[in-house]
């Protein structure tokens, strides 16, 4: 996932009004590990 995608499903997230921690969570995990692939994030 890139950035502008991730911007997308944020944006798409917010207007259905799932706003909650939890529900960006998972898109930030793989906007990461896309930025940084030889990385190993602490993910859980």
């Amino acid at each position: 996932m890139d950035v502008s995608q991730y911007i997308e499903k944020i944006n798409s997230r917010l207007a259905q009004g799932h706003t909650s921690e939890h529900t960006f969570r998972a898109d930030l995990e793989q906007l990461l590990s896309h930025l940084l692939p030889n990385h190993n994030l602490p993910l859980s």
